[in-house]
């Protein structure tokens, strides 16, 4: 585990990372940390209520070892769903969504072997779809919206006429 001070701000820490300013005590040349520091985080968020959830999921650390983005891109698409319609799962998915975005382009920033391109590729591809699908959501919401309002006007100008 890590110091039990965070090293940037000073505050307690329980783990690799810091709860108060996000910042990692992990060296990033150091593979084997990285990879405990986000079991760690991973222990953290199968115990974490769906309140807070989509914080830790948007705070969560980033490795730097393409391996481990992509195990981590991998974990983000399990986070990713549309089947529910509540407010703090769509916030989740939303969240794992914005991680699964910087990891790619941490992934960009950081070009490795064709192998790691290819699985790059992949995980772009299911964000994208992600992304088409609450768009296309959100405007079905909208329609939806729209047309009970005009249902509840057409109704209110028809019983108008009877009185």
């Amino acid at each position: 585990m890590a110091d039990s001070v965070c090293p940037h701000c000073g505050a307690p820490m329980t783990g690799f990372y810091c709860e108060y300013c996000r910042s990692s005590a992990v060296n990033p040349d150091e593979w084997d940390k990285q990879n405990a520091a986000l079991k760690d985080f991973h222990n953290r968020l199968s115990h974490a209520d769906k309140a807070t959830l989509a914080v830790i999921l948007t705070g969560g650390p980033l490795p730097d070892f393409p391996g481990l983005l992509i195990d981590e891109g991998l974990a983000c698409l399990s986070y990713m769903n549309h089947t529910s319609l509540s407010m703090e799962e769509v916030g989740v998915s939303d969240a794992a969504a914005t991680r699964l975005d910087s990891i790619i382009t941490k992934l960009k920033i950081n070009p490795a072997d064709n192998k790691t391109q290819d699985k790059l590729a992949v995980l772009e591809n299911k964000l994208k779809d992600y992304r088409k699908k609450a768009d296309r959501d959100g405007w079905m919401g909208i329609f939806i919206f729209a047309a009970v309002i005009t249902i509840i006007i057409l109704l209110f100008c028809h019983f108008m006429q009877f009185l």
